[in-house]
């Protein structure tokens, strides 16, 4: 390759000039920024949006370095310094694996997603986009509707800066049947203790669409925990179901692909996958 030429590239080809240590320079595609994404909000998703069942907190960017986090990540042997970038120009932070990002988020006081709270939030950002519903942050202040669209689009829109971020969930086996774990804690040496491991419903799409399956008819009509269903509509998400030891993660890109991966190697650690932290206030 001739220096200095530009080329795009997918998404396995980076991770392979990753995993041999070839240098690279991202170029900056993202969208005009709008002031107020850059400030770091904490994003309201009341129970009666979640019929009753939760009331939580989701930061509206992925999880960056300070000095807090950075003591964090000292504490579990990790170098957490911003070395991605989002659509919105925010630097987030990358290159943990999943259980590496619970323990993260927990030693913050905070937790992962799992998939039925980012599928809330995701239908919350969409709906507030189209001006359906109100949003509100932390201090009860309205969110404007291009703010809601600019950070739904920063998570599932197609654009050449790769980006994603790790949900909570992995999968076992038991008595023959698939269950998710989620509402994971830590113990007093770090381990982690799952609080909730439920059997996946009977209406999970149980095969891998490449592509794809339809964002919106998944973020409306889930099943109970937050998957797609076997009847959803098809479209240009790439999906791929869930698996045994298998984790999750939801990553956007170029090259039409937006990946819902419920079969993710959880102790890898990815070059553009980020966290983003989510408080509870009711379960």
């Amino acid at each position: 390759m001739a220096p200095g030429k530009d080329i795009r590239l997918d998404r396995k080809c980076l991770e392979a000039l990753h995993i041999f240590g070839v240098p690279y320079t991202r170029l900056d595609f993202s969208q005009p920024v709008i002031k107020e994404t850059l400030e770091r909000k904490l994003i309201y998703v009341p129970a009666d949006f979640t019929d009753g069942k939760y009331d939580f907190y989701v930061d509206s960017a992925r999880l960056a370095s300070s000095l807090e986090v950075r003591i964090v990540g000292k504490s579990l042997g990790l170098e957490l310094e911003n070395t991605c970038i989002d659509t919105l120009k925010r630097e987030f932070i990358v290159g943990f694996d999943q259980d590496e990002s619970i323990k993260i988020a927990n030693l913050l006081g905070a937790s992962v997603m799992p998939v039925e709270l980012a599928n809330y939030f995701l239908r919350l950002l969409y709906q507030g986009s189209k001006s359906k519903v109100g949003v509100y942050d932390e201090n009860k202040n309205r969110l404007d509707s291009k703010f809601c669209e600019r950070i739904f689009e920063d998570i599932i829109s197609l654009n050449p800066i790769w980006r994603g971020e790790w949900l909570e969930e992995d999968f076992v086996m038991k008595e023959g049947e698939l269950y998710g774990q989620r509402k994971k804690t830590l113990d007093s040496n770090k381990n982690i203790f799952v609080g909730d491991c439920y059997k996946l419903d009977e209406d999970v799409l149980r095969e891998d669409k490449t592509p794809g399956i339809s964002l919106i008819d998944w973020i409306n009509n889930p099943t109970e925990h937050g998957f797609p269903k076997k009847d959803i509509l098809k479209e240009q998400v790439f999906f791929w179901h869930p698996r045994v030891v298998g984790g999750v993660g939801l990553d956007a890109g170029s090259f039409s692909r937006v990946e819902f991966d419920c079969s993710s190697i959880r102790s890898y650690r990815d070059s553009y996958r980020g966290v983003r932290l989510v408080f509870l206030a009711k379960q």
